[in-house]
């Protein structure tokens, strides 16, 4: 599948799993319907600053609009992070380490109940 049409098919997806409409989407991009509608339908060699209206549009990351990666709450999370600064992200580091150490300690005492 080329990348014009896995950007089409995630696209459209998303959009529509946020219940925007193509009208909503283009007016949150900048965009005509008509650039929306050929996105979505594969037909549109779109600009890296369309791809950027899109990824802020619909909360993923560039790699995941055009397949480089499938899983779409990492790139939501990496996403999200970009706007971090690194002592902030290393702080968030160490609250997901210490909530994770707290989660397995709850599910061995579930475990031994």
């Amino acid at each position: 599948m080329t990348v014009n049409k896995i950007a089409a098919k995630r696209v459209r997806q998303l959009r529509i799993e946020k219940g925007m409409t193509i009208s909503e989407l283009a007016e949150t991009c900048e965009l005509s319907i008509e650039a929306i509608k050929k996105i979505e339908r594969g037909k549109s060699n779109f600009r890296i600053d369309t791809l950027v209206s899109l990824c802020c549009a619909l909360g993923v990351s560039s790699d995941y609009i055009i397949g480089r990666q499938d899983e779409k709450e990492v790139n939501k999370i990496n996403y999200l992070l970009s706007d971090f600064s690194h002592k902030e992200v290393q702080h968030l580091s160490s609250v997901l380490e210490s909530y994770r150490t707290l989660l397995t300690q709850l599910g061995k005492e579930t475990d031994n109940d």
